[in-house]
């Protein structure tokens, strides 16, 4: 067996093994800091099951390690993971930094091919809005100026959904999308992505505000209460179980409430990844609800829920109404 045959033998071993397990330390060195202390680093990689060529690497280090430090290792581990795996670049999507838990989570993809790779190896590819003449047409959609506003968000826990509400650049979703993170992943429609910040939390409610430095997005305004009327037709937009900017249609069967929050009560299906993506009125194009949640189909079928779009103006104001 080659040397190379070797390395890429542990490297998939060392994937494998992260689901077993609680923290795999896969790589260890031994810096001296300038104060004679030393920092250990430890490296735990975990492939996305939906999109194979991304991979999570969560850095563990010590209270005495300099990011450039742990910026650096987690480079290193990347382009060795890259080598082995017989991709030619990487972009680093996002950072999720977790100092008080001593790690940080680096959101990586890799690309293949030279055509589809950034022109530098941690730099993010261009999008230039063309598919190309080789790329398979697909037929524009009639919700595609709903679908345009709506953004796909990746935490440390998972990825969930989100909308602008503003044209520049201010997302709601829900709190357990961020999952306790200060910086999430927000990929956008047309392909690009860049580093969001959650800037407001509603514990409560179970909402989120994350602010994304872009300027002129399309959006979505969030609806008054007379547009909440059951019997309304409404589509919910997300990702369910990763599979991005899906669709489902149903209607606004009642309103309810539940620990003080206002919910809307609708049989659109609302799944895993589903979470923080917007409810919307075909009637009005106006957003009555942010998905939250709802009930396996073995338990009962079209029961879902969605957070009433007043409950996210009085836990942020200042957003417009």
């Amino acid at each position: 067996m080659t040397p190379a045959s070797d390395d890429r033998r542990q490297w998939m071993q060392s994937v494998r093994s992260v689901s077993r397990l609680p923290v795999a330390l896969l790589t260890t060195i031994v810096l001296a800091g300038c104060c004679g202390v030393t920092t250990t680093y430890g490296v735990k990689p975990r492939q996305d099951p939906i999109d194979k060529d991304r991979y999570s690497f969560t850095i563990f280090y010590n209270t005495f390690s300099a990011q450039s430090d742990v910026d650096m290792k987690a480079r290193a581990e990347i382009k060795k993971a890259m080598d082995i795996e017989g991709y030619s670049s990487f972009e680093i999507v996002g950072v999720n930094r977790n100092p008080s838990l001593q790690r940080d989570v680096y959101d990586v993809r890799f690309y293949r091919r030279q055509s589809e790779s950034p022109s530098s190896a941690g730099e993010p590819p261009p999008h230039s809005g063309d598919e190309g003449p080789g790329a398979t047409p697909v037929a524009p959609s009639k919700y595609e100026d709903f679908l345009q506003c709506v953004v796909v968000i990746r935490s440390t826990e998972g990825v969930g959904t989100g909308f602008f509400v503003t044209p520049d650049g201010d997302v709601v979703t829900n709190r357990h999308v961020v999952a306790g993170d200060r910086e999430v992943s927000v990929k956008l429609r047309d392909g690009s992505t860049s580093l969001g910040t959650v800037s407001g939390v509603d514990a409560d409610r179970d909402l989120a505000l994350v602010k994304v430095r872009r300027t002129n997005v399309p959006h979505l305004r969030l609806a008054s209460t007379s547009e909440m009327q059951v019997g309304a037709d409404v589509i919910a937009i997300g990702a369910p179980e990763g599979l991005s900017w899906s669709v489902s249609k149903g209607i606004i069967s009642a309103t309810r409430e539940l620990g003080g929050v206002q919910l809307l009560q609708t049989d659109a299906a609302i799944n895993h990844g589903n979470s923080g993506g917007p409810l919307v009125s075909l009637a009005s194009g106006s957003v009555v609800g942010v998905n939250t949640f709802g009930f396996r189909k073995d338990i009962a079928e079209g029961l879902s829920f969605a957070i009433r779009a007043d409950e996210v103006l009085a836990a942020f104001p200042e957003l417009p109404r």
